[in-house]
């Protein structure tokens, strides 16, 4: 009852808000908004407001749009003054405040003179939430009013205004207000939320059955995510500028990296020789960022400003194919229809969607944060029914194992002798299925360990010994016949590493499996 009761109390404010947001979005073109127009823009942006308004050099520019700013020498951020006007004919009172969406980065805005509202480097977030402000009584006059904004943008990056600009009457303020929190905030940090959700149970999963590393490689990309999604609402003033940009630049190699560590997990089938040279490459190409950071701040050129754009460009590129690749070889190996198309879509669509963002942050869209983002959501449902299934199947698969144990012999008898041989019947009949001690002796209706100490001392064999010894003697005879290539051999007799087959079958048989075939 307390749990229904606590879902209830959480279920009507998201009723609420997503009704509050349907009504809004319904009323929006009935919405009496003011526009700002006859926009000009003064690139000399260090002036204060009397020297900006007598100054030559006004252009006119259309609002929205984005810009880059001259070079100017020097570090941190550079400043452009734009100045728009609107008429009021009406009542001046019915305007209550100023929309102007979200600006790169700093603002400072003036309505005849009169400061209405600032966002300072010390204020912002990374992400440029957007900018709607209060406007004081009496600011606004019948006729023609001015309005004034200072922005600050950082060099060789795209600044300015992703939407028009408005005086809105209070209701209409207040639901701009709301709209624009909804969309750059409380629904990007529900997914975060999510997220940090959903790291937390693949953690529990893991540590509650370590075999299955995907998992812990799940849990590695649901990580990376939430820093890289926190990066973009945490005010920087405790955290270097460079912190945050290295978080967006190497983001894409870390991605790459959880992509196919999760690939291989999923068929349980791990190359390590293609872990050893794509991985590390991956990890120094991430690291390749902090260089190429101190080269943006130090040599401060227009093409050092892109080279994290272009490194994660370039990882994509090469990345999608191999991991493509990657899975259909996999594939071949385990079959598995759905789970081979479900990969290849996060593949492509994956790396699509990091070239796309790349594309947006730099040229400023005004959803240029909702790729990545909501595409996460789709991305977290989709693993989560794909876990689901494939757990469902693993676990009907080993209850099928396990059963079939206990339907040979339904009435267990007293002597461990005839429980033990039942059990290296059923090894020898299974051995290349994933079976575990706890699972036998479950099924054999034994101790795990008095059943381990008991096949010890029958077999002179630890279990695990045991079933590598029936694999190792099997793959043997199909390198003898010649069936097929080694690791596939390795696979099909259950081994789920290349290294781990050779290291078992020479510690077996005295020779590797590539000198063994040769010999035979």
């Amino acid at each position: 009852m307390v749990r229904y009761s606590m879902t209830i109390r959480r279920t009507i404010p998201c009723a609420l808000l997503l009704a509050l947001l349907f009504f809004s979005l319904a009323c929006a073109d009935e919405r009496r908004s003011l526009p700002v127009t006859g926009w000009k823009i003064l690139e000399e942006g260090d002036l204060s407001l009397d020297k900006a308004e007598r100054a030559p050099g006004w252009r006119d520019i259309e609002i929205p749009s984005t810009f880059m700013l001259p070079y100017v020498p020097g570090k941190g951020l550079q400043h452009a003054w734009l100045r728009g006007e609107f008429s009021v004919s009406g009542d001046p009172a019915e305007y209550h405040g100023i929309s102007l969406g979200r600006i790169y980065y700093t603002d400072r805005v003036f309505i005849n003179g009169t400061l209405v509202g600032a966002e300072s480097v010390r204020e912002m977030g990374v992400m440029c939430h957007a900018r709607n402000y209060p406007v004081p009584a009496n600011v606004v006059r019948r006729g023609t009013n001015s309005v004034m904004v200072q922005i600050g943008m950082f060099r060789y990056e795209y600044g300015g205004f992703t939407q028009a600009v408005e005086m809105l009457n209070e209701a209409d303020f207040r639901s701009r207000v709301f709209l624009d929190n909804l969309i750059y905030l409380y629904l990007p940090l529900s997914v975060l939320s999510l997220a940090c959700i959903i790291l937390v149970v693949l953690m529990i999963f893991y540590l509650w059955n370590r075999n299955e590393r995907v998992f812990l490689y799940s849990s590695f990309g649901v990580m990376v995510f939430i820093v890289y999604l926190a990066s973009m609402f945490y005010p920087f003033t405790n955290v270097s500028f460079l912190v945050i940009k290295f978080i967006h630049w190497s983001v894409i190699q870390f991605f790459s990296i959880a992509l196919i560590l999760i690939i291989q997990s999923l068929y349980g089938i791990y190359l390590t020789n293609y872990n050893r040279i794509l991985i590390p490459l991956l990890a120094l190409a991430a690291a390749a960022n902090v260089p190429l950071l101190l080269l943006v701040y130090r040599v401060d050129t227009l093409y050092t400003h892109y080279t994290g754009g272009i490194l994660g460009i370039v990882t994509v590129l090469i990345n999608v194919p191999l991991a493509v690749r990657l899975t259909v070889r996999l594939n071949r190996l385990k079959p598995d229809a759905l789970k081979f198309y479900f990969l290849i879509f996060i593949s492509v669509a994956g790396g699509a969607v990091i070239l796309l963002q790349v594309y947006l942050s730099n040229i400023r869209g005004r959803f240029s944060f909702a790729p990545a983002l909501y595409l996460a959501v789709v991305v977290f449902l989709m693993f989560a029914v794909f876990f689901a299934r494939d757990l469902m199947i693993k676990n009907r698969e080993l209850s099928r194992l396990y059963d079939s144990l206990k339907e040979e012999d339904p009435v267990i008898t007293d002597l461990a002798r005839e429980k033990l041989e039942k059990i290296l019947a059923f090894i020898k009949e299974n051995y290349t299925s994933d079976l575990s001690r706890e699972g036998l002796a479950a099924a054999a209706g034994m101790n795990p360990n008095y059943m381990s100490t008991l096949f010890n001392k029958y077999t002179g064999l630890k279990i695990n010994d045991y079933i590598n010894k029936l694999r190792v003697e099997d793959a043997a005879e199909r390198l003898t016949r010649g069936d097929g290539k080694v690791i596939e051999i390795a696979f099909s007799v259950g081994f789920e590493s290349l290294t781990t087959f050779n290291r078992v079958f020479k510690a077996i048989m005295g020779k590797t499996p590539t000198e063994y075939r040769e010999g035979a």
